[in-house]
């Protein structure tokens, strides 16, 4: 899995977005008051519980509460391809082929179209 900034903005086969290298906390003490992106934030308040076992759950008073949420740097992407050039290992699968379909090489740093017989194809 490639982790780091995008090189191209979107993915190079299907145009689709790539995924956001977050972390995921639960159960935080208190809310998270830091300078990365704070995302998918939830507060769970915890009560005393009443009665026994067998009985309805009734709350009682107001204990504390602890917060869950999803944090981002606002620049790092991760990726199951290889590379930064595609959302998945399907696109960049996808792509080797259709290139491959389509009689182009990679020479350097581009790529070209040949022909059967061409000296570069070799």
């Amino acid at each position: 899995m490639a982790v780091g900034k995008k090189i191209v903005d979107k993915c190079v086969n299907c145009s689709g977005n790539f995924r956001k290298s977050s972390k995921t906390h639960f159960g935080e003490k208190e809310p998270y008051k830091g300078n990365m992106i704070c995302y998918k934030t939830s507060e769970n308040k915890h009560y005393k519980s009443i009665g026994g076992p067998y009985d309805p759950v009734t709350y009682g008073d107001y204990t504390h509460s602890t917060y869950s949420y999803v944090l981002w740097d606002g620049e790092t992407y991760r990726t199951t391809a290889g590379s930064m050039y595609f959302c998945s290992g399907k696109c960049e699968k996808e792509f080797g082929s259709d290139c491959a379909r389509a009689n182009v090489r990679r020479i350097g740093g581009t790529l070209v179209r040949f022909n059967k017989g061409d000296r570069r194809a070799s």
